[in-house]
């Protein structure tokens, strides 16, 4: 039988430093969200089923645009990321829990193996297709996930710092640890700001992951402890890197590193929207 290939997409971000929400924002001569030139990408490497988590009060602009853009033999479905009010009740949140918190959500919409991307980072038809290779062939009943890297120095903005999530690799291919670096700067040399510098060539994931359901049981289980022990309601996230490496460290999980030659654009201000304009009309 025909594997189904999901791909997940988080879309419920707050867009706090672009200043609108740019998983709405289109982009290159197509007029297309990030998401869906991704979605497009995954349609021509195998994927035929979609899961976007999404704020409900744009889920009817998702729906339309979904219903327009997928051919005949996809289907989708819209999640809402749940607002968790009970662990807020005095302060002024509101943005969601993070993407650990995020893929726990559609937890019920998904069956199989699965990849999962963010909705504003342009991946490329490479490294989605690396994602599709692995997802096929993986045991379902396997703790054995996948991460698509990226070289550090092409994830730059040149309009403000980002935070990156940088990877060790073992000499099996296999990730070691995944650590986030805050306010990651270029200025001759890449740095951050606790002066860590990184070669270009340090590979970072961007959030593109193969899972198989076993990855529910690993966020149900932090999750848990995470709400136990969060310390200010008004800003703490649940990572999904951050639950990765603490999985692995725990031994509950490995996860292969693929390396891709595409080139990743996304977009953390808005004055990266001219790049990103650029690289789509001339590709």
């Amino acid at each position: 039988m025909k594997t189904c290939l999901t791909l997940v997409i988080m879309a419920a971000g707050s867009s706090f430093r672009y200043g609108t929400l740019k998983q709405l924002e289109t982009f290159g001569k197509r007029n297309l969200t990030i998401a869906e030139y991704n979605v497009l990408d995954a349609v021509s490497v195998g994927f035929t089923n979609f899961i976007f988590i999404v704020r409900e009060q744009v889920a009817n602009t998702f729906h339309r645009r979904l219903t327009n853009l997928l051919p005949d033999n996809c289907t989708f479905s819209l999640i809402y990321q749940r607002s968790e009010k009970e662990l807020c009740k005095y302060c002024n949140r509101t943005k969601p829990w993070g993407t650990g918190h995020a893929l726990l959500s559609a937890k019920a919409a998904v069956q199989g193996n699965f990849g999962l991307t963010n909705a504003d980072d342009f991946y490329g038809k490479d490294a989605i297709g690396k994602l599709a290779n692995f997802l096929k062939t993986a045991d379902t009943n396997s703790s054995i996930f996948a991460n698509v890297g990226y070289k550090i120095g092409g994830t730059l903005s040149e309009n403000g710092t980002v935070s990156r999530s940088v990877m060790s690799i073992g000499g099996d291919g296999n990730l070691v640890n995944i650590i986030e670096y805050k306010n990651i700067s270029r200025n001759g040399e890449i740095h951050s700001e606790d002066g860590t510098k990184f070669d270009h060539d340090t590979l970072v994931s961007m959030n593109l992951w193969g899972f198989t359901t076993k990855i529910f049981a690993i966020l149900d289980e932090q999750w848990a402890e995470f709400i136990k022990n969060i310390s200010d309601p008004s800003v703490d996230e649940f990572y999904l890197p951050f639950a990765v490496d603490k999985a692995m460290r725990d031994k509950k999980c490995e996860v292969k590193v693929f390396k891709t030659i595409s080139n990743w654009r996304g977009i953390t201000y808005s004055q990266d929207r001219i790049g990103l304009e650029n690289f789509l009309q001339e590709n």
